[in-house]
């Protein structure tokens, strides 16, 4: 295991093991941050929903994108459950489960749960699918009052996107 040295006041050292990982703050510095925003501005460049959107759209989109990691073996959504988030999976693998049964296995930048963001009523936003991580992944999050903050000040992104979500809609 990764250990951190924390100093007392008298310049001694004691060992304390480091916070997890998936704790401890990813960015410190303001030009971390910025390469984190471009980075998840590229990653939103990227997914299919988003092809047609502005630049200025996807960059101030990616600034409210969190990023999450998950284990693997660790459930992402669960079927069923009411959700207001889209995955892009940045790194890993995850397993899709429609019941009991693997129907899928996705991989770094595929896309999952962008119903539930792009979906205009919160109670029709019903997972379809299990989502869980087959190995570790980091996933960018959008969420859907996030995405309908931001596409309510770009009208062009807005029916961009109005038109791909009708679409979805009737392929369900």
């Amino acid at each position: 295991p990764r250990r951190a040295v924390r100093f007392r006041s008298d310049g001694k050292g004691d060992e304390q093991p480091a916070a997890p990982a998936a704790e401890r703050p990813r960015f410190k510095t303001r030009r971390s941050l910025r390469i984190a925003r471009i980075d998840h501005s590229e990653c939103l460049r990227g997914v299919a929903l988003f092809k047609d959107c502005t630049p200025e759209f996807l960059d101030i989109l990616g600034e409210q994108v969190e990023t999450r990691i998950f284990l693997s073996g660790e459930t992402i959504m669960y079927q069923g459950a009411f959700g207001d988030s889209m995955y892009i999976l940045n790194n890993g693998e995850v397993d899709i489960w429609a019941g009991d049964i693997k129907v899928a296995t996705l991989g770094s930048g595929s896309v999952f749960g962008e119903m539930a963001a792009i979906c205009k009523d919160p109670g029709a936003a019903k997972r379809s699918a299990t989502v869980r991580a087959a190995a570790f992944c980091e996933c960018r999050v959008v969420t859907r009052g996030r995405l309908m903050r931001t596409i309510a000040r770009f009208p062009e992104d807005k029916a961009i996107i109005e038109v791909e979500r009708q679409r979805r809609f009737a392929d369900l």
